[in-house]
């Protein structure tokens, strides 16, 4: 009776054996989960460390300037959702291209922002890549960095081409249509034009490139065509569509198409097949005719893209605010914690 064991029922025997395998599966269960959390830690160390290591090869850190850079990582992490080794990594990509370590950093932020609000695109060394080619290919400043990011979004919220078929097309296209005269906004606008109706980014961008090359009169082996220069100056003249500027100067495939689609309902069928043909090739016909018919498109993507300040960090903040945003940040803290 002292005991309590004298008179236990049946059911009473199953309660006390229910209370001493729930006290043993708690405990387990505590002990298993900080081995766990123990490896994981260990395991984020490990990936931690290999970032590192590839961000000491592309610069002179010192131990004490690594841990600042790691700190400092964390911090921005936390700020934009992302782990701190995301943003090292990134970093890396751009100290790698040839920025000093403050820009590297500061642009940094603009791909972990650019991860967050693009489709498709998640990997942040990646986005990183992206928006070197798109600044060195129109010779933009390190702190337009942003400005890409917020162009790219206003526009594929608002016109049928998403945030990555932009974000490809301008990477496989920026050298190019920049020697050509053509703006990061006109690019963007051709771009989605184009997309609009053939609905393949890779399609488009090759159209663009021998677009480029043809209307200064070289062929798609990179050849100069003898006398297509002379031809398109006076073919497309007839039509009141000027090739070039008034010094000589190659106007830009935006300005070109622009003026053209203007006249395009005017035109016979006969003559819509040749001035595609001579514009562009036999091959990439169907990209000069889907920017040209649909050039409001473009304008409006132009347009979109001009007046796109803030766009990627207004909606990052939605993003901060989600669940997916808090668990991201935790994330990163238990990374910190971690290092």
């Amino acid at each position: 009776r002292q005991a309590g064991k004298l008179g236990l029922s049946f059911f009473d025997g199953l309660v006390e054996q229910a209370k001493k395998f729930t006290q043993w599966v708690s405990v387990t269960g505590i002990v298993m989960s900080g081995i766990r959390i123990g490896k994981d830690m260990i395991q984020d160390v490990r990936e931690l460390d290999d970032s590192l290591l590839e961000l000491t090869k592309v610069s002179d850190l010192s131990d004490e300037g690594l841990e600042n850079v790691t700190n400092q990582a964390y911090e921005l992490g936390e700020k934009v959702a992302r782990t701190g080794k995301e943003v090292i990594d990134a970093t890396t990509e751009f100290k790698r291209a040839g920025f000093d370590m403050q820009q590297s950093m500061d642009m940094a932020e603009s791909a972990m922002v650019m991860t967050n609000v693009a489709e498709n695109i998640t990997d942040t060394a990646d986005a990183a890549g992206t928006l070197i080619s798109v600044l060195k290919g129109f010779n933009m400043d390190a702190s337009e960095t942003m400005t890409i990011v917020d162009k790219i979004n206003q526009v594929s919220n608002t016109s049928p081409i998403g945030f990555d078929n932009i974000a490809e097309g301008l990477e496989r296209t920026a050298g190019t249509m920049a020697q050509s005269g053509n703006t990061i906004d006109q690019t963007i606008g051709l771009i989605t034009a184009g997309y609009a109706q053939l609905r393949n980014v890779e399609k488009v961008s090759t159209g663009l490139v021998t677009l480029s090359a043809r209307l200064r009169g070289v062929g798609e082996d990179g050849e100069v065509i003898d006398g297509l220069s002379a031809k398109l100056q006076e073919d497309f003249g007839k039509i009141g569509v000027a090739i070039e500027n008034a010094d000589g100067s190659l106007r830009s495939i935006y300005e070109i198409a622009q003026d053209y689609s203007k006249v395009l309902p005017t035109l016979t069928d006969k003559q819509k097949q040749y001035y595609a043909e001579l514009a562009a090739g036999k091959r990439q016909v169907t990209v000069w005719n889907a920017i040209t018919q649909q050039f409001q498109d473009a304008e409006n993507a132009v347009n979109q893209s001009l007046n796109s300040q803030n766009s990627a960090l207004d909606e990052n903040q939605k993003k901060l605010d989600s669940i997916g945003g808090h668990v991201k940040s935790f994330e990163s803290s238990m990374e910190h914690l971690s290092s």
